[in-house]
């Protein structure tokens, strides 16, 4: 899933919250993915 675009400035906060969020439970997922083949 690709990053979205950050429309809204006024919250970084809450966008960087959600892009880590997401990298939390991408990462994982993408190497459960590869560990399973």
């Amino acid at each position: 899933m690709p990053p979205h675009p950050r429309i809204t400035p006024g919250l970084p906060t809450l966008l960087q919250t959600l892009e880590a969020l997401g990298r939390a439970q991408a990462v994982p997922t993408d190497a459960g993915m590869a560990w399973r083949g």
